[in-house]
C-alpha cells in the first residue's frame, strides 16, 4: 500500500518547485525527483592538497606528456612524488621519457639512484654555465648511467673548455651525432674529437675557430662521418670547391664549409 501511494504521489505545485529550486540555489539542499534522487547534481571536485594530488588525478597518457617536458633531475623528483602510486609510477619507466633528456643545472640535489629506465638514454643535451657545473654533472652521469649507449650529444655553452669536452667525448664514446653550439672549438680539439670512430654527423656554429684543413683531417679520422655542418664557421674557406673536394675525397653526403 505504501509503495502504491508513493508511485501515485501528486506532482508538487509550481510554488513548491520554485521554492525547492531556490533552496538548491542557496546551497542548502538539492532538487529531488519522485524516487528521491537529486536532479542536476553538481559533480564533486577532488579535494586539493598540493601538486601531488593534481598529478595523481591526471590520466597516465596525459601525465606522460607532462613529464616529457622535464629534465632528468625533475623527472627523478617526480618519481619520488609518485612513489606511493604504483599505477602512475609505472609511467616513469616509459622509455620515451629517457631516450632524450636535458641535463641542466638545477638547485635540487641530483638523485643518488636514478630510475633504471635512465640506462636507456640515447640523446643528451647539455646546457652548462661553467666547466665546474659540467664536471659535476659528468661525474653523476658516469657513476649512474651507461653513457657509452648515448648516440647523440649536444653541448651548449661558451664556458666549456677543452678538458670538459674531452671528458664528454671519452664518456660517450659511441656517439653518432655531435652538436657543438656556442662552444669555442679550436684546431687543437681535433685530436679529442677524432676518437669518435662511430661519428656520423658533426654540427658546429659560428663560434668555432676550426680551420678547413683540420675539419677535413677530422673527417678522415672518422670513417663513418657523412655530414659536416660548420654553419659558415671555417675561417679560411672562401670557395665552394673545397666543399666539393671534401665530398669526393671523404664520401660525405653533405659538407657545408662555405663562409656565412
Amino acid at each position: 500500500m505504501g509503495s502504491s501511494v508513493s508511485a501515485r504521489r501528486r506532482p508538487a505545485s509550481r510554488s513548491s518547485r520554485d521554492g525547492a529550486q531556490q533552496h538548491h540555489a542557496d546551497g542548502h539542499g538539492g532538487v529531488e525527483n519522485s524516487i528521491g534522487r537529486p536532479e542536476h547534481a553538481e559533480p564533486e571536485e577532488p579535494e586539493e592538497s598540493g601538486s601531488r594530488v593534481q598529478l595523481v588525478h591526471l590520466p597516465p597518457e596525459l601525465l606522460l606528456r607532462v613529464l616529457g617536458y622535464l629534465d632528468v633531475a625533475s623527472l627523478c623528483a617526480a618519481g619520488r612524488a609518485l612513489d606511493g602510486h604504483p599505477a602512475l609510477a609505472g609511467v616513469l619507466a616509459d622509455a620515451s621519457l629517457w631516450r632524450g633528456a636535458t641535463l641542466a643545472l638545477h638547485s635540487a640535489t641530483w638523485p643518488a639512484h636514478p630510475p633504471a629506465a635512465l640506462h636507456g638514454l640515447r640523446v643528451c643535451s647539455y646546457h652548462w654555465h661553467s666547466a665546474q657545473h659540467a664536471l659535476r654533472q659528468l661525474a653523476w652521469l658516469a657513476s649512474n648511467l651507461d653513457a657509452s649507449s648515448v648516440r647523440r650529444l649536444e653541448l651548449v655553452g661558451r664556458n666549456l673548455d677543452r678538458a670538459t669536452v674531452r671528458a664528454c667525448v671519452r664518456l660517450c664514446a659511441g656517439l653518432r651525432v655531435l652538436s657543438l653550439h656556442d662552444v669555442g672549438v679550436e684546431d687543437g680539439w681535433i685530436k679529442d674529437l677524432a676518437t669518435l670512430k662511430n661519428l656520423e654527423a658533426l654540427h658546429f656554429d659560428w663560434h668555432s675557430e676550426m680551420s678547413v684543413p683540420q675539419i677535413l683531417r677530422l673527417a678522415s679520422s672518422c670513417p663513418s662521418l657523412r655530414l659536416i655542418d660548420s654553419g659558415g664557421c671555417p675561417k679560411d674557406c672562401a670557395a665552394g670547391r673545397t666543399r666539393a673536394a671534401a665530398k669526393r675525397a671523404l664520401h660525405l653526403l653533405n659538407a657545408d664549409l662555405t663562409v656565412a
